[in-house]
């Protein structure tokens, strides 16, 4: 399996026609919308993992698969965490790289491999890694990576995701043919255990499940996606074109979360020896509460 790549230049939104847009891959038309790519559970996810890990301005984070730069620019907006976010796809880096300067936010964002991190032994407090190990050839190679760049004490953190029900054959392939990967179909257990077994301490792990979402709701947004002023230049044909694709797209991966969850996994680079713990314990949830 391979991260997914864009090209590394979009067109003039004015020269593309309606033809071009519709060969064009989900991956290409994020590119094209400016689609913002959040880590899973979004900006509540974010400020979970600042406050679990209790971060400050002083701590040293890598975000790895930074997209177009959502988790980086909310984690320094809450705490001015030292943060380099890296990604294999130009096009995105560039396009986070605009909405930090958009905020005058001080973020390092390169164009980086997972498995070949430019930066020194040690360089990190913290590494966020959201779902994107799952999508790499390699993964042992790109987790010997982060055990290198990460320092003694340090935490991982992962969100793999994983379906809670079992999805239809036409549907893995609809989403695979989407984003261009051989994407896995895992399922809780074994997307974890692949974590549990990286050597790391599990420090924490938190379930979600994804909410469904209402049709109108992927219509409206989508709507408030495509009336960005960049797409303006479009022409007649070509607007309503990427209406009609991305609409699709959209709407295929509201039927596809709906049957899926994540986990946060908190995982830290322990290399103190001491007993192993009894007497553990487990969050209990509250009836009639929201978490």
């Amino acid at each position: 399996m391979r991260e997914p790549r864009q090209k590394q230049s979009m067109p003039d939104p004015s020269s593309l026609t309606p033809d071009q847009i519709r060969t064009m891959s989900y991956n290409e038309l994020v590119a094209l919308v400016r689609e913002t790519n959040r880590f899973p559970g979004g900006r509540r996810s974010i400020h979970r993992i600042a406050s679990r890990l209790m971060l400050t301005s002083s701590s040293r984070v890598l975000e790895i698969g930074c997209a177009t730069g959502s988790t980086a620019i909310e984690l320094k907006r809450l705490v001015g965490c030292d943060i380099y976010a890296v990604d294999i796809n130009p096009v995105a880096i560039a396009e986070a790289q605009r909405r930090a300067d958009v905020e005058n936010l001080a973020i390092d964002f390169a164009t980086a491999d997972a498995a070949d991190i430019p930066k020194p032994d040690q360089s990190f407090d913290i590494i966020i890694c959201g779902n994107v190990t799952a999508l790499i050839d390699d993964k042992a190679k790109a987790v010997a990576e982060y055990d290198r760049v990460l320092k003694s004490g340090g935490v991982i953190v992962a969100a793999p995701m994983y379906y809670l029900e079992p999805p239809s054959t036409q549907l893995i392939a609809d989403v695979r043919a989407a984003v261009q990967v051989d994407l896995p179909i895992a399922y809780r257990e074994e997307a974890l255990d692949f974590y549990f077994q990286l050597g790391f301490e599990t420090y924490d792990v938190i379930d979600y499940a994804f909410d469904e979402v209402s049709q109108e709701h992927v219509d409206s947004v989508v709507s408030g996606l495509l009336a960005s002023p960049h797409l303006d230049a479009l022409q007649p044909a070509s607007a309503e074109a990427l209406r009609n694709v991305y609409a699709n797209y959209m709407h295929l991966f509201r039927r596809n979360l709906a049957l899926m969850g994540f986990s946060i996994l908190f995982l830290r680079k322990t290399h103190f020896v001491e007993d192993e713990e009894l007497f553990t314990a487990h969050e209990v949830a509250k009836a009639g509460l929201n978490p």
